[in-house]
């Protein structure tokens, strides 16, 4: 998945947009990669030529697959998970 902000000259009218942000991104309704309350996750963010964040993550009480904390740019970046297998109860 490609996360990245929105760049100023792509809008259509002028406004000051920050060049990179923190955010927690999360993950719902996810159609080919099924996950369950406890599972945890490894995920990589990448821009074309470096590794910029991993981690692992335990999916939540709901079911969301959140990854806190990520800074994003106005650069192209990949954001990529695996399944770890392993079910925490």
């Amino acid at each position: 998945m490609e996360l990245r902000l929105i760049k100023k000259e792509e809008l259509s009218r002028p406004v000051d947009l920050p060049e990179e942000a923190v955010a927690n991104v999360s993950l719902r309704r996810l159609q080919n990669f099924e996950v369950r309350k406890g599972m945890r996750v490894q995920w990589s963010f990448r821009s074309e030529e470096d590794l910029l964040e991993s981690g692992t993550v335990t999916v939540g009480e709901e079911g969301v697959l959140t990854i806190s904390s990520m800074t994003i740019s106005t650069a192209p970046q990949r954001l990529v998970v695996t399944k770890k297998e392993k079910v925490i109860r």
